[in-house]
């Protein structure tokens, strides 16, 4: 992604990498084929391509992302999805935030900050990228 603020000279590009505002992509995303993905924003709600909706990853290119969605009306249509402008609209930082990047996230990131007395996981895929797995203890 690329990471852009109004005034970029008070604060590090390492600094501006790391944040993530709420509806953002992260700057760094991790793609491989087969794996599930949801878009974070609209991109054509007539023809089923809208925030929420589930992919997965059937190809990976230079500038875009070439996706199936996974089920429902639309399961099995192509969309390729290419990286858009993300601007912060909340009064979260003193600057106006922008990131361009893919309007996508990991399904497995939606179930973040949940509790669960049970919960089993079945992957008969390499589902992470080297380092993204977490052990906690």
């Amino acid at each position: 992604s690329s990471d852009t603020v109004n005034n970029e000279t008070l604060y590090p590009i390492e600094f501006i990498n790391k944040l993530t505002p709420s509806g953002f992509p992260p700057h760094i995303l991790k793609m491989k084929k087969k794996r599930c993905i949801m878009l974070l924003r609209n991109l054509d709600a007539t023809n089923g391509y809208c925030n929420d909706t589930h992919y997965i990853i059937v190809g990976l290119h230079d500038h875009v992302i070439e996706t199936e969605v996974a089920t429902g009306p639309y399961a099995r249509s192509t969309l390729l999805i290419s990286r858009i402008s993300h601007v912060s609209q909340e009064m979260e930082f003193p600057f106006t935030f922008t990131r361009k990047q893919f309007p996508v996230n990991f399904l497995c990131n939606k179930a973040q900050g949940q509790n669960f007395e049970q919960i089993g996981i079945y992957l008969p895929i390499q589902f992470f990228s080297d380092g993204q797995s977490s052990k906690e203890g």
